[in-house]
């Protein structure tokens, strides 16, 4: 990946996990000490994606698939 938004990021693995309702579970982890880094949006023929950090940091795509 190129560009500004990437520069000085190491090689690194970014994991995506399919949920069946991402706004519904987005509250429920928020509620549950989970930080929200990028709000879901929607990506045509995709589905909508959200990213997040567990409530111990971990970095975690979730999506829900189109």
């Amino acid at each position: 990946m190129n560009g500004p938004d990437y520069e000085g990021l190491p090689d690194h693995w970014f994991s995506y996990i399919a949920v069946d309702n991402i706004d519904g579970r987005l509250a429920l982890a928020k509620e549950n000490g989970a930080e929200i880094v990028r709000p879901p949006f929607d990506v045509p023929g995709i589905g909508r994606i959200a990213l997040l950090k567990d409530s111990s940091g971990a970095a975690q795509g979730w999506m829900t698939p189109a």
